[in-house]
């Protein structure tokens, strides 16, 4: 314990291995009334402070702790894998470790927020595009071998796990 104690201390200067679901959240803002759009955002898997929301956000948010954080895990190789691995990478995340699949698509949530009473943001609808479906095997023993090469250059693993197919019953033990 007193070994975990001391790697927190210096946690600004340690390295952390990120295996886990990846998303890419986007967000509509607009009035609740109609269908006009008044501004767009997207984020690295989810908002600040929520915790049922936190996703990606844990890559964006390891390094902004000074930590050198990799991620490993899947996304799609379409304009949204595109668009995830460019949040994350400005956010300082290292991404050589994603691996992009042909045939499963990025995880994104569209978030639709319109104002309430015309004062108060409020989300009204979420639409998820997702395959839970698990991993190949052949993949599952990619990302494997992707965490054990990592994780010897690694002081931390974080896995974070929110049913998407990445840590199966299978994959997580081993």
């Amino acid at each position: 314990m007193q070994d975990l104690i001391e790697k927190v201390r210096r946690f600004g200067k340690s390295r952390a291995t990120l295996i886990g679901d990846f998303m890419l959240d986007r967000y509509v803002y607009g009035e609740s009334r109609g269908s006009t759009r008044s501004s767009r955002a997207r984020r690295a898997g989810g908002t600040q402070g929520q915790q049922r929301r936190r996703r990606s956000r844990v890559a964006a948010a390891v390094p902004a702790m000074r930590c050198e954080c990799s991620c490993v895990g899947v996304t799609g190789k379409e304009a949204e894998g595109d668009e995830l691995l460019d949040l994350l990478s400005k956010a300082g995340a290292k991404t050589k470790s994603l691996m992009r699949l042909g045939d499963r698509p990025t995880a994104v949530k569209t978030r639709y927020i319109g104002l309430a009473q015309h004062r108060h943001a409020q989300q009204m609808l979420r639409v998820d595009e997702e395959t839970v479906e698990p991993l190949p095997r052949k993949v599952q023993d990619m990302l494997r071998a992707a965490v054990r090469t990592d994780l010897a250059e690694s002081d931390i693993l974080i896995v974070e796990d929110y049913n998407k197919g990445v840590l199966t019953d299978e994959l997580t033990p081993r």
